[in-house]
């Protein structure tokens, strides 16, 4: 680790991480100042190699912030109400995540982005999934499912492929998205999915409140707990092992099913909270801390 603390840690909350297909990595950020004047504020940096690279600030708060390669290769931050802040590859500028009748100024908030098949896909409440496919045009996938009563929704999406995309969220509910239409999985959880992780080993995980590790594809599902102290925030999977992170540790699941934490000699961060990779290294954010690992070496970004 060869990086120092807290440069932009000093004043700022990380959000959520990303990484990019060069190994650079994109962070949402909230300034704490802002948070307590309670102006919504949000920002985007990179870091490359060892520079970071301011990506713009917004007058909105971060939500989540994902890359795309499509039609340019670019970081995008997304906010709550569907506002899209995208730099990168000569370009800056903002777009609104809508569709025509669809709009999460109707629906509610945007609660995750995630690249699925080069381009950046975002989820939130009342079942909404956008797909950006271009610059200024976002489509609506599930005009099927979105809507109705009570309070539901997604709180995260991944996919295998672009036909092949699960969402997870609210009552335990699992989606299952095949090019054209979504499916409802039977869940045998009841509570809320707060992130899923669509494996290299062919299966989807999901965690959810209460310490439970949801296990399937398709239709078949199982749950089981993690028998950890801790609620688990973020799954990643990475060279072949499943990782997990709560708001103060990162976990990797062992070759008995178990999720055992990871040591970091010396410098261990004092939070995290998410996890994102491109297949050749994966980033943890927590609010204070932002660390890289290669497989090899854990290493402090800040």
């Amino acid at each position: 680790m060869n990086s120092p603390k807290g440069h932009l840690s000093r004043q700022n909350a990380f959000v959520d991480v990303c990484v990019g297909p060069d190994n650079s990595v994109g962070v949402a950020l909230a300034n704490d100042d802002m948070i307590k004047s309670g102006m919504p504020f949000g920002f985007l940096s990179v870091r490359r190699g060892d520079v970071w690279l301011e990506g713009g600030g917004t007058t909105w708060d971060a939500a989540a912030v994902a890359t795309t390669q499509r039609p340019l290769n670019q970081f995008a931050l997304i906010g709550p109400q569907g506002q899209a802040h995208f730099a990168g590859s000569g370009d800056r500028h903002v777009e609104q995540i809508a569709d025509g009748a669809h709009s999460p100024k109707d629906y509610g908030l945007i609660r995750c982005a995630r690249n699925i098949g080069g381009t950046v896909l975002a989820c939130g409440m009342k079942k909404q999934v956008y797909r950006r496919e271009n610059a200024n045009r976002w489509v609506c996938i599930s005009a099927d499912i979105i809507g109705g009563p009570g309070v539901h929704g997604f709180e995260s999406i991944d996919g295998f492929a672009a036909d092949d995309i699960y969402a997870v969220g609210w009552n335990g509910e699992i989606w299952r998205y095949d090019g054209s239409a979504w499916h409802q999985c039977d869940s045998p959880y009841g509570e809320l999915l707060v992130d899923v992780c669509c494996a290299g080993d062919g299966r989807v995980y999901a965690i959810g409140r209460g310490q439970t590790l949801v296990v399937g594809r398709g239709d078949a599902w199982t749950a089981r707990a993690t028998e950890l102290p801790v609620e688990l925030s973020s799954l990643c999977w990475f060279q072949g092992k499943l990782y997990a992170a709560s708001t103060r540790d990162i976990f990797v699941l062992d070759e008995a099913g178990q999720f055992v934490p990871i040591a970091i000699p010396d410098d261990f961060p004092r939070t995290c909270g998410a996890l994102a990779t491109n297949g050749h290294i994966l980033a943890s954010a927590g609010e204070r801390d932002l660390f890289t690992f290669d497989g090899a070496t854990w290493r402090r970004l800040d």
